[in-house]
């Protein structure tokens, strides 16, 4: 699999692919930014069957590993008589990013959701990172080296080392309420440092996300595990478990005076019936619910504790708002979590951004193992306070960190060295967090959405990734920020590659005219009041410079680079969202247009038309990705997502007929498809667990 995410620039740039992420649970609409990316992944991989088949990855990826597939791993040739290299497996090489040249002056990388130092040797490190699987390093994060490639699932939610035996443990999938929040495949525990893996509990802990991993650190044996529907315990080393509180566990704290006291946090974003502070005094055997100053149970959403290392009775609980995810208060204990007060000094602007609510995504709690009276609190940006929360400094700005912190872990024995993670990588301070130094050489975890190449130069190329913006390649592993944020699909212009198209989100569409040094929004005329995605379908005409199109409901159309729309079609939809855009490379005035509930519409006069053919053979899936096949305009490749249906299908008739494709493939969505363009009967595409071609016998084999 690191083949695939170590690699995924390359897979973009081939297929348009980019690692996102999916929640067991069905989430509200939601109007933030950080709530809609909540939707895009999560519903086109729901749509149709309507929930996500228990241990749906791992049972993919054995099918793709089993003795059928896995024969089929031979040398690949295309079908045309032109003479090209042989495809074969292992082939694929990362460049890059192994760290992004960022505005903030150090490198950068991706999102990481959990770090873990190894208690008996605190040099060596494990990261947890979103898309990218577990990594370590044995020196304090100067070099890192990914470490559970072969599992079934990248998406990491939580790592964590047993500090008796030193044993690691990960827990795959993603709990932080997102777009890019996948889905993921259980447990693992690894004896050796991550060279093997064991699954832990696979009867239980299947598809649903992780939250957290926590040793007793009193108790040999006893682990507590933070799932998207409750908190297991095991009390034998992982033998045997049980359900012990219900609800979407986002925090854990153990008191290290007596482990027998127990606080979690259940925090669903929107709110739930089981959200609060809990509090157990029985080692998380029994559970009761905090009040005592809180805020109304029914306005809690996502939670953070914290609690004081050297007064375990100082328990700090930061809370955002069920409704808008805004902040809805830090509240401090002075009494092992009886009486609460709220900290009224924190800024709002803790989790706010643009003005919407990023409660749901990320919130950053931590206090100084060594007074009790320092703490951190972060969400859009970190803050510190040395008085109990009675004053504020940014450390953000101070720092120069980046935004979007998930988490601080200080270094066992020595406070005074801490670790911050977030949406950019992982920073290390030796102060205190007076000043924080990168981490990220070498940590190739960057989520892409979408690459162009350079239509002449191949040592060039774009790409819009999650998090980190809009990025540029010119040779080499590093990467430079041409511009920060989130950031979809990314091109250049045929005619003059200095000019460079990206969309940052929904309609927000930018060009650089200076080959990517600087952007400027050229949205003039869109209607913001359109359905859009929040990587909206975006590109350019093939033989018509400066002719842009844009997928929202209907198609849009720029004739001048993006500095007028006008709107060229109706309603393309039953309601939901244009998903996919593609042009025939042999007849331009034919169009396809997927959507997100289960169409493909086709226009022969360059938009102004649309047509679509009613077949029972294709299914009510979300249309992902359309290649269009240069031997005729009336031929065409469909990708979709979902589960319980075939996820490949062609035409070679406008859509009037469909013909299932999928045959050997595993039951797992298809985010693209490409068509080789000297041998179209080659076709790649890219899913959930990987790439795959299809064979000269029509059928699939994984290119690993």
């Amino acid at each position: 699999m690191r083949g695939l995410l170590r690699s995924g620039i390359l897979l973009a740039v081939a297929l348009g692919w980019g690692a996102s992420a999916v929640s067991m649970r069905a989430q509200e609409p939601a109007s933030s930014p950080g709530q809609a990316r909540q939707r895009w992944f999560f519903d086109q991989r729901l749509y149709g069957l309507g929930f996500l088949p228990d241990d749906a990855l791992a049972k993919a990826v054995a099918q793709r590993d089993g003795s059928a597939l896995a024969s089929k791993r031979i040398l690949i040739r295309a079908s045309s008589s032109t003479s090209r290299p042989s495809i074969t497996e292992g082939q694929w090489i990362s460049f890059g990013p192994e760290g992004i040249n960022s505005a903030l002056g150090e490198l950068a990388s991706g999102r990481i959701n959990s770090l873990a130092i190894d208690p008996r040797n605190p040099a060596t490190l494990y990261v947890a990172a979103a898309g990218g699987g577990v990594w370590k390093s044995v020196s304090r994060g100067t070099n890192w080296i990914p470490i559970s490639d072969r599992l079934p699932s990248l998406a990491s939610g939580a790592v964590a080392v047993d500090p008796f035996t030193g044993e690691l443990w990960h827990g795959t999938g993603e709990l932080n309420f997102c777009r890019d929040c996948y889905y993921g495949a259980g447990v693992y525990r690894s004896s050796d440092g991550g060279s093997n893996w064991t699954r832990v509990n696979p009867d239980n802990f299947l598809s649903s996300p992780t939250s957290l991993i926590a040793f007793d650190p009193q108790r040999p044996g006893t682990v507590f595990i933070g799932r998207s529907t409750a908190l297991w315990k095991s009390s034998d080393g992982g033998v045997s478990w049980r359900v012990v509180l219900r609800g979407a566990v986002m925090d854990l704290a153990i008191s290290p005076a007596d482990s027998a006291i127990v606080y979690a946090a259940v925090g669903f974003f929107s709110g739930s019936a089981e959200n609060g502070v809990y509090r157990s005094t029985d080692g998380g055997e029994t559970w009761t619910r905090l009040g005592g100053g809180l805020p109304p149970q029914a306005s809690m959403g996502r939670i953070a504790l914290a609690l004081a290392p050297s007064s375990p009775n100082v328990l700090y609980a930061l809370i955002a708002n069920a409704s808008d995810q805004k902040l809805n208060g830090l509240f401090r204990s002075l009494d092992g979590g009886n009486a609460w007060s709220r900290m009224a000094t924190l800024s709002e602007d803790v989790l706010t951004e643009a003005g919407a609510g990023q409660g749901a995504f990320n919130l950053c709690l931590a206090v100084d193992p060594e007074n009790p009276a320092v703490v951190y609190a972060g969400g859009v940006t970190l803050w510190r306070s040395s008085d109990f929360g009675g004053s504020w400094e940014n450390l953000t700005a101070a720092a120069r960190l980046p935004e979007d912190p998930h988490e601080i872990i200080f270094e066992p024995g020595n406070p005074n060295t801490l670790y911050l993670i977030g949406d950019l990588g992982v920073w290390r301070s030796s102060d205190r967090g007076a000043s924080f130094r990168s981490l990220n050489q070498s940590l190739a975890i960057t989520q892409f959405q979408g690459v162009g190449l350079h239509p002449t130069n191949p040592n060039l190329a774009v790409g819009g990734t999650q998090d980190t913006g809009t990025l540029a390649y010119s040779g080499g592993s590093l990467w430079n920020q041409a511009r920060p944020g989130d950031a979809g699909a990314a091109f250049y212009d045929a005619a003059n590659p200095q000019v460079i198209y990206t969309v940052a989100r929904r309609h927000d569409l930018r060009r650089s005219d200076d080959g990517g040094r600087t952007f400027r929004q050229i949205s003039n005329g869109l209607d913001p009041a359109d359905r859009i995605e929040f990587y909206p379908p975006f590109l350019q005409h093939p033989t018509q410079p400066g002719t842009l199109y844009l997928g929202t409901h209907r198609l849009w159309r720029s004739r001048d680079r993006g500095e007028h729309w006008e709107a060229i079609s109706g309603d393309l939809t039953r309601g939901g969202r244009i998903s996919a855009l593609a042009i025939s490379p042999v007849s331009p005035q034919t169009m396809y247009a997927g959507t997100s509930d289960g169409l493909v519409q086709v226009s022969t006069d360059g938009g102004a038309s649309w047509f679509r053919f009613a077949n029972p053979n294709f299914p009510d899936r979300y249309v992902t990705s359309i290649a269009a096949d240069p031997r005729g305009p009336e031929r065409m490749v469909v990708a979709v997502s979902g589960f319980g249906s075939g996820h490949v299908f062609r035409s070679a008739d406008f859509g009037a007929t469909w013909e299932d494709i999928s045959r050997n493939l595993p039951d797992v969505p298809v985010n693209a498809v490409l068509l080789d363009a000297l041998s179209p009967d080659t076709i790649y595409i890219g899913t959930d667990i990987g790439v795959f071609v299809m064979l000269p016998d029509g059928s699939w084999a994984p290119l690993q």
